[in-house]
């Protein structure tokens, strides 16, 4: 007998673990680590950090590397948010 997959019971278990609304709350960066953006985000919080460090801590490129572009304009993206923020705040 051949084990089939039951797809109407794969999508049912996964709505009643993750509701839809809170599945879209982030988008995953990196498939191989797991890395989401909110925890880019996070890291990018942090003035201090470079480009580089960023990537290392998170261990972004580690394993195939077709997240890394996409991860870096993420954080540059959101380093020149912050920027302008601040700047706006300062004035």
């Amino acid at each position: 007998m051949c084990a089939s997959i039951n797809i109407s019971l794969i999508y049912h278990t996964f709505q009643s673990i993750i509701k839809p609304k809170e599945a879209c709350k982030f988008m995953y960066i990196c498939i191989c680590k797991g890395i989401t953006e909110k925890m880019l985000q996070e890291q990018i919080g942090n003035h201090n950090r470079s480009e580089e460090q960023i990537l290392k801590n998170l261990g972004i490129g580690d394993s195939c590397g077709a997240c890394v572009v996409d991860a870096v304009k993420k954080i540059l993206e959101n380093k020149n948010l912050l920027d302008s923020k601040t700047a706006k705040s300062e004035s």
